[in-house]
């Protein structure tokens, strides 16, 4: 009993075990269970009718023996086409339902070495002649139906031809097309050949829910999945903050999947020798996107990307509690020939990070740069931005240093611009603003969080698709009724825990049921507002009013308080440190004198 219930569990982990396999050929070591040992026999063994007996469950291929031990006690062997009729005789005997002679016999399936592969069965089936006609006839007819349902069912999909089972292959998730490969040595044959239809693969989440017991295994497990689909994939977004997996998997990356043309990495460690060397191998990357960077990254690992086709670089720090007071350290000062070579840059995201001002004019000195986002960071003589002509989409989101007289520049040199978020500058006045409102394409300006922003200079924003003026409480029903009425293409309001009151839904209703061009309004408001707007009998079709409550996630990040000097373990990631004693050596560090924001140094 104890046998039979240890080798069922060892089945329930058969297709774990394959995944786990250290050793690329184990798979093949570990066979289905076909072969039964068969003892506790009563009176003299008839082989005929023994065979007769379990052919019940299934077509027996074999049947050895009578045998005798050196205790004088009979035993046998029989060997079952497929695992499921050998699994179903076990369970009958756990039961006691195979009789012989009167008496129920013990089965337990043989040792693991003695069971026969794929290549054994064929053999067993080329030498046995074709009675299966004869024996079926010596069955109980109804038992004898059940039996041909069963087999029938298998050899239907046994039946269709590779190509078929290709396309079946294609519809299982990626963990089943791994363990479908333990059904049989065509299956697993034709499973590698089924990977071609995979040309995106997140790897973000958890790959899979492993026993804690083989959870170690992670990094082959993910090997295996590469070694199968890398060469067919064109993007790749791999993290190891759920996944289980580490930062020793970058070569597999590099080595087999040489086509991909968009990788996102999401790093606990980011190893210079590994990360240079991956990115030197995808010479197709066009995107790279890297997240949660701390100080084990080094920017002159960008000096290995393609300088042909790479057009997209987005970095971000792992950010503190608050990104006015952060407690990370620089990160080094590479070369400034960083990003020289890169003349093909579209598009470039620097979140956290402290940049020298040679280095930002060599940025915007890119002929192709449309999109540049430094949210969070700390830039030093930021008016070297505005040599940057070809800019559409700027985002400078917390950035200390954004002051009127670099709006003004902008609005001068910049004409191409079409989204702007200065959100939480608090620097920025009335009279930054006004200046902006010459650029002949802005669609999106966000203003959150800007105090001093008033509503006597919105309505010159005729271009406008979006305003965000979210917290801005000197922004009044005036500008903002006015804007709605000069601005035809305004599709999205924001001015929640603003000044306005219920006149700016009604005057949005009556200018949406006279528009032209059949655009919606959508308008955000605090829940107060919407409370007091008594709506009219037919509202207008084209105006969405969405109510927001305060909540402390509304609240700009300023005003949260972050005792430093309590730091609980869990926080320790948030201050970009590995281990207590890796944050010993970071608070016995010089401090670094920086004029505002993030000292994360990127060249």
């Amino acid at each position: 009993m104890e046998i039979i219930e240890e080798m069922n569990d060892i089945n329930k982990f058969v297709v774990l075990d394959s995944l786990s396999s250290d050793v690329p050929g184990s798979s093949e070591d570990k066979k289905p269970i076909r072969k039964l040992y068969i003892s506790n026999f009563k009176g003299k063994i008839n082989r005929k009718v023994l065979q007769d007996t379990f052919s019940v469950y299934g077509q027996v291929i074999e049947c050895r023996g009578p045998f005798v031990n050196v205790n004088r006690y009979q035993f046998a062997f029989i060997t079952f086409l497929n695992p499921e009729h050998a699994l179903k005789a076990i369970d009958a005997g756990r039961k006691k339902k195979v009789l012989f002679n009167g008496k129920p016999l013990r089965i337990v399936p043989s040792f693991p070495q003695t069971q026969p592969s794929e290549n054994d069965v064929e053999k067993m089936l080329s030498k046995k002649p074709k009675t299966s006609e004869k024996v079926q006839k010596k069955i109980p007819k109804q038992k004898r139906n059940q039996v041909d349902q069963i087999v029938e069912g298998i050899d239907y999909i046994n039946q269709i031809d590779d190509d078929c089972l290709i396309n079946i292959f294609l519809y299982l998730p990626i963990t089943d097309r791994m363990r479908i490969e333990r059904v049989c040595k065509r299956w697993q044959a034709v499973s590698m050949r089924s990977w071609h239809d995979i040309r995106t693969l997140d790897l973000t989440g958890q790959l899979i829910h492993l026993p804690k017991k083989i959870k170690k295994i992670k990094n082959r497990a993910f090997e295996k999945i590469i070694e199968r689909c890398g060469r067919f994939l064109t993007t790749l977004n791999f993290s190891t903050v759920n996944l289980g997996c580490n930062s020793e998997v970058l070569p597999i990356i590099g080595e087999h999947c040489r086509n991909i043309t968009r990788l996102t990495l999401q790093l606990r460690k980011y190893p210079i020798k590994d990360l240079s060397k991956l990115l030197a191998q995808v010479e197709k990357l066009r995107y790279l996107e890297i997240k949660d960077i701390k100080k084990h990254f080094k920017s002159e690992v960008l000096v290995f990307l393609p300088h042909d086709s790479i057009e997209e670089i987005h970095l971000s720090t792992q950010q503190s509690y608050n990104s006015f007071d952060p407690s990370l350290r620089s990160l080094g000062n590479p070369k400034t020939a960083v990003f020289r070579k890169l003349q093909n840059l579209r598009s470039l995201t620097l979140n956290g990070f402290f940049l020298k001002h040679d280095n930002l004019k060599l940025v915007s000195e890119k002929p192709h740069l449309t999109h540049l986002s430094l949210a969070n960071c700390s830039i030093k003589k930021i008016n070297k931005l505005t040599t940057s002509s070809s800019l559409q989409h700027l985002n400078l989101t917390k950035v200390l240093e954004v002051s009127n007289s670099l709006l003004t520049s902008l609005a001068s040199k910049c004409k191409e611009l079409k989204y702007l978020n200065i959100s939480s500058c608090s620097s920025v006045s009335v009279s930054g603003i006004a200046a902006l409102a010459s650029l002949p394409s802005l669609e999106v300006l966000i203003l959150d969080d800007i105090y001093e922003v008033a509503d006597s200079t919105l309505s010159r924003f005729v271009t406008l698709h979006e305003l965000h003026c979210q917290n801005c409480e000197k922004v009044h029903d005036t500008g903002i009724i006015a804007l709605i009425e000069t601005a035809p293409n305004l599709r999205f309001l924001n001015v929640f825990n603003t000044s306005v009151t219920s006149d700016v839904l009604d005057t949005a209703g009556a200018i949406t049921k006279i528009r032209t061009n059949n655009l919606k309004l959508h308008v955000i408001v605090s829940s107060l507002v919407l409370d007091e707007w008594e709506g009219v009998p037919e509202p207008s079709p084209l105006l969405e009013v969405e109510a927001k409550d305060v909540t402390v996630s509304d609240v700009s990040d300023e005003f949260l308080s972050y005792d430093g000097d309590e730091v609980d373990p869990d926080d320790f990631w948030d201050l970009g440190v590995d281990d207590f004693d890796d944050y010993d050596d970071l608070y016995g560090m010089d401090e670094f004198d920086y004029n505002g924001g993030n000292p994360f140094f990127i060249f």
